[in-house]
């Protein structure tokens, strides 16, 4: 994170505690407590650059040229090598060169005029393994300087920092830094007035995303002690923070004033002041808080100089004793640092850490070796390092070839070999085992893969090796499986052959890639894919490309750039927040390129339209693949008679009049059953919707994939010929039709039946199809007549529905139909509102397009009950939609009486839920009406759970009916011993109770308050539950009337106000009587626990709830 100066630290902890000016201190006492105890992370190099050797513990005129550092850690008393650094440094002790580890090298450069203080440039390179040359790199960090004619600096480059202004000796006088983080941005604005060389005046405005700014202002700055070893060469914050306030590491003081007004509106006034102890060599600063007259100390910081080598004690001590921090450094007769100890506490909290710095030096006082060992308190070595001055030896950064003599030999070829290994190259086949002795090369940073003949990369491969900066894989390669690369944090090269078809969850995340050119064969993009690849500014995303899942690119906070080939948006696969994919990403700063054709799709998808800025391309291939929605609006056209493929997701959406003839149209409807059966599915089911007359196919195709031994329940909308399907594997199949003149006949179980041998399969008719073994391309096409016509037209389609007499009106009259457009379809533009039954995955369900809001998805099959004045249903073309979501239109709610009220009532366990319903309208007729009532269809799976409701023998889905005495009976069906429960529905209504019976349990709870769980066994329970709505006869009154005499209900009481010797009776919904007393006195308190009942008192009674 990028730091700030110390005041605003104060003011943004001060405003967003809310405290006042009085409780101010013990605000800015954390503050100084995070800086203390936090080490500060800058963004440039400068100020580490600078301090670099003051790091490092080397203040004497003979510090080394360069030094190599090895790190170990210890696991108990053995000492583990962790890695190797190496350092270069210039005559005033700025390092101009640091390798973090072997694949990895910064070069800094500065200005001899002025001493080494001013940074020129700083520039990072990666050790290309492929080529054997370090290669410049696209980083963050890097940065330059301009200098004058006069060698004055002028400019400077570097991400972040936007605008830069500097005085005529180079001195910054205005900065403006912007920077974008995984957490959101931050910007800042410095400006500076000089006097000489010290600033006289600084102010700071800075704020996080689009928060108002926070104002600091610095006047009246005037130098005091030890100044000289100011850098007036300092410029971004970061660098202005660490060298004028960090009171540790520096030895120069100044008196100023300070007002800091937080960007809401509130403001508070500082005052630091510097003095001098000659008795002690004492040097010290206080930070006043003022207000009024009032001078009030916070806290103090001071060093005090201990002998001639330059060991000091430095202490941080707020004014009410809170805290403290001391750090006392000790260095040698040459100025070097041998011992630094730090200690803070506050309250009865401690920490400490010692650092030891071993040093060893030659007969002319040269280093020669420095041991450092850092302990935390306690006396176990933390962190241990050794430093050597020596000129290095180059470390070997050849590629090791091995050659795989069967798969699984990779650790005994490796054992053969006695050196460290960076760099690997296998040749042959490779399996599990070979991938893991990869993974466990703790200093890998090559590995090329190219000449293997794997498929697939193994989750996990690589993840979190920080050293690995280049990977080469096979052109055999199909899949890189979840996490296999993250956090590999230097990682910035590979190749992505093209035979990649999936990259899986985390595979790239957190790596250092650049660019990025994804492979026309990809089809899938995992979640998180390559999230925070930070370094990313370009980004090729492929033809095929199918899935876009969540945060695929999220956090990519560079990124500049992404082109797009695929002719139609791929929709971010998320449910609930269409921005995950591309969140963290500046969408202003981005510029998408899409084909000319798709600008409109792209600027209408809820992923892609977060972007602002649009390039477009020709793009005319001879077959279109759509993943996404292709919108072509008014008169555009694709050109010519192409063929097209709708994959899952996919779509077209075509307007205007102009024509567009395609050659064959293929849909593949994937998996049917799935898609059906659970609706978090039904949006990615492909779409057509045609908005014009002048829309024609030669042929069409529709292709599904299918399970074995399930029912998939189908309908097509044009003819099929069974003559010409096609079904891969040789499977065998069944299809078969609703016999609704058999249901009549004979009521349910014996309605399926055989489609007979060569006769067509009409359009808008239902069907079911089940196979004896998996299937990807179970292919119909279309029948060259009037109804494969039909497919794109505008209009409204029709449906004929058979009458079939009954001598049950439950079993009357039933067909099996479907959605008659290629495309999702919203109920409610169906011109009838009997009830349908859709089959669920495991089950049915029943929806009214009174009540619900549903959309049939593409094709569907569904069953209806044709009602008596109603021959054909009519689908409006106002109902199509390009997803499942539910589109609310004028005209969809239809006229709903105002006494009419829903009961939603579900079971389930763990596996499966199923609902009922009944509607309470005292118009309805108690006895079956098939266009407002539907029958239960029980599912064909016998283990799941099944409820209903029961009238006169009638098991009912959708019970539509008059009050009468609010006994609603429930019909239960347990396919599975176990526990079930009980709970109310969607829309639950707000007046009166719902009291669930259990009569064989003698329980009752009101629904709306809680569930009702129960254990039961296998079978059929037609008298086991009811329903007692809240409506009792017309003699029975509430407990709210103020006639006496009263009953007011209590948390497990009941209390009755009544004349003294009044009779009264307790009763359950169900009639039993529970409690009978005689009133004593004129207000009698009865115990009794939750639940509804019915009190009478003499002649009246009297419904009332008891709550727990």
């Amino acid at each position: 994170m990028k730091t700030k100066l110390l005041f605003i630290y104060v003011l943004c902890f001060l405003f967003s505690c809310g405290i006042s000016a009085q409780q101010s201190q013990k605000g800015w006492l954390k503050i100084g407590k995070a800086k203390k105890t936090v080490p500060i992370a800058t963004q440039s190099q400068n100020t580490q650059s600078a301090q670099s050797r003051s790091v490092e513990g080397w203040q004497g005129k003979k510090a080394p040229a360069q030094a190599t550092r090895i790190f170990y850690y210890n696991n108990g008393n053995e000492k583990v090598y962790t890695h190797k650094e190496y350092y270069e440094y210039d005559a005033y002790g700025n390092v101009t060169l640091i390798e973090p580890n072997i694949n990895e090298r910064v070069i800094y450069e500065y200005d001899n005029k002025t001493n080494g203080k001013l940074l020129l440039s700083e520039t990072h390179y990666v050790w290309d393994y492929p080529t054997q040359v370090w290669k410049k790199t696209q980083n963050a960090a890097n940065f330059t300087t301009t200098l004058n004619a006069s060698g004055i600096r002028t400019a400077v480059n570097k991400t972040g920092i936007e605008k830069a202004t500097f005085n005529e000796k180079g001195y910054v006088t205005y900065i403006k830094e912007n920077y974008l983080y995984s957490y959101g941005s931050q910007q800042s604005e410095m400006s500076v007035t000089w006097k000489d060389n010290f600033p006289s005046t600084i102010s700071i405005s800075y704020r996080e995303e689009d928060a108002p700014y926070d104002i600091t202002e610095i006047s009246n700055i005037t130098p005091m002690y030890g100044t000289e070893n100011f850098n007036p060469y300092l410029i971004t914050e970061d660098d202005w923070d660490s060298n004028m306030y960090d009171g540790e590491d520096n030895s120069f003081f100044f008196n100023c004033d300070a007002t800091m007004k937080e960007g809401y509106g509130r403001s508070i006034n500082l005052r630091i002041e510097c003095e001098h102890e000659d008795a002690t060599n004492t040097f010290s600063r206080t930070v006043y808080i003022l207000q009024g007259d009032q001078k009030t100390p916070y806290y103090t910081e001071k060093r005090t100089l201990l002998d001639s080598n330059g060991s000091f004690r430095y202490t941080y001590t707020d004014h009410d004793e809170e805290y403290r921090d001391t750090l006392i450094v000790t260095y040698n007769k040459y100025g070097d640092i041998i011992r630094q100890e730090k200690i803070e506490t506050e309250y009865n909290y401690r920490y400490s850490y010692l650092d030891i710095y071993d040093r060893e030096y030659d007969s002319n006082g040269n280093p020669q070796k420095t041991t450092y060992t850092r302990y935390n308190n306690n006396d176990n070595p933390e962190e241990v390092w050794e430093e050597t001055y020596e000129k290095r030896t180059e470390e070997d950064r050849n590629v090791i070839e091995i050659t795989l003599s069967a798969p699984g030999t990779l650790e005994s070829a490796l054992a053969a070999l006695d050196k460290p290994i960076y760099a690997l190259r296998i040749i042959g086949e490779m399996n599990q085992d070979d991938y893991y002795i990869i993974n466990q090369i703790e200093q890998i940073s090559f590995v090329d893969l190219s000449q293997t003949t794997n498929t697939s990369i193994p989750t996990n491969f690589l993840n979190n090796k920080e050293q690995l900066v280049a990977i080469m894989l096979p052109e055999t390669l199909k899949e890189i499986q979840n996490d296999a690369f993250r956090y590999c944090r230097s990682l910035y090269s590979i190749n992505l052959p093209n035979s990649i078809e999936n990259i899986g969850y985390g595979a790239f995340s957190y790596c250092q890639i650049d660019s990025l050119i994804l492979p026309e064969s990809l089809l899938s993009l995992g979640d998180y894919a390559f999230e925070e690849c930070e370094k990313l500014v370009y980004v090729k995303l492929p033809t095929k490309l199918s899935t876009l899942s969540a945060g695929a690119l999220s956090y990519c906070k560079n990124l500049q750039k992404i082109v797009c080939r695929m002719p139609a948006p791929v929709s971010a696969n998320v449910i609930y927040d269409s921005d995950e994919v591309f969140r963290g990403i500046n969408h202003e700063n981005c510029t998408v390129v899409v084909p000319a054709i798709s600008l409109a799709s792209y600027r209408a998808d809820k992923s892609w339209n977060k972007f602002t800025h649009y390039e477009t391309f020709e793009y005319t291939p001879k077959d279109w693949i759509l993943n996404g929605h292709l919108l072509l609006s008014d008169n555009t056209r694709i050109p010519g008679s192409p063929d097209m493929e709708i994959n899952m997701g996919g779509g077209l959406i075509v307007e205007g009049n102009s024509p567009m003839p395609i050659k064959t149209l293929k849909i593949h409807q994937g998996e049917v059953y799935d898609q059906w059966g659970d609706r978090s599915y039904t949006n990615k089911l492909p779409i057509v919707i045609s908005r014009s007359n002048a829309l024609s196919a030669e042929n069409i195709e529709l292709i599904y994939t299918c399970e074995p031994y399930q029912w998939y329940f189908v309908s097509f909308p044009f003819d099929v010929n069974p003559a010409n399907i096609t079904v891969d594997n040789n499977a065998l199949y069944v299809i078969r039709y609703y016999d609704g003149a058999a249901r009549a006949q004979y009521g349910a179980g014996s309605s399926w039946q055989d489609v007979p041998n060569g006769e067509i399969l009409r359009a808008g008719e239902g069907y079911i199809i089940q196979f004896n073994q998996k299937v990807t391309q179970f292919t119909v096409s279309a029948v060259h007549n009037a109804n494969k016509d039909t497919f794109f037209s505008n209009s409204s389609r029709k449906i004929t529905l058979n009458e079939y007499n009954s001598e049950y009106a439950h079993n009357r009259s039933w067909n099996l139909i479907g959605n008659p457009y290629p495309c999702y379809f919203n109920i409610k533009s169906m011109e009838c509102s009997a009830p349908i039954i859709v089959q669920n995955g495991r089950g049915y369900s029943a929806y009214s397009p009174v009540d619900d809001h549903y959309a049939l998805s593409p094709m569907q099959a569904f069953f209806i009950q044709k009602p008596l004045d109603l021959e054909n249903i009519t689908f409006q073309p106002e109902g199509r939609q390009g997803d499942g979501a539910i589109v609310t239109k004028e005209g969809y709610t239809r006229s709903i009486n105002s006494e009419r009220t829903v009961y939603n009532i579900t079971l389930g366990n763990k596996i499966y839920t199923d609902k009922t319903r009944f509607v309470i309208t005292p118009n309805a007729s108690i006895k079956y009406d098939f266009g407002k009532d539907a029958s239960k269809f029980m599912s064909e799976d016998k283990e799941v759970v099944q409820l209903f409701t029961i009238e006169n023998g009638v098991q009912y889905a959708i019970n539509e009916r008059p009050l009468e005495k609010g006994v609603i009976q429930l019909g239960v069906y347990i396919g599975k011993k176990g526990e079930y429960t009980f709970n109310m529905g969607e829309n639950i209504p707000l007046e009166g109770d719902i009291i669930l019976i259990d009569k064989q349990e003698n329980k009752e709870i009101d629904l709306k308050n809680e569930s009702y769980s129960f254990d039961a066994e296998a079978g059929t329970y037609a008298d086991r539950f009811e329903i007692h709505l809240s409506i009792v006869p017309t003699d029975i009154q509430t407990e709210t009337e103020a006639d006496s005499p009263r009953v007011i209900p209590g948390y497990n009481k009941i209390t009755v106000k009544a004349d003294t010797g009044d009779d009264i009776k307790i009763y359950a919904i169900t009639g039993q009587l529970l409690r009978q007393v005689i009133a004593t006195q004129s207000e009698t308190e009865i115990a009794i626990g939750n639940g509804a009942y019915i009190v009478t008192v003499k002649d009246k009674a009297f419904k009332t709830i008891v709550l727990k």
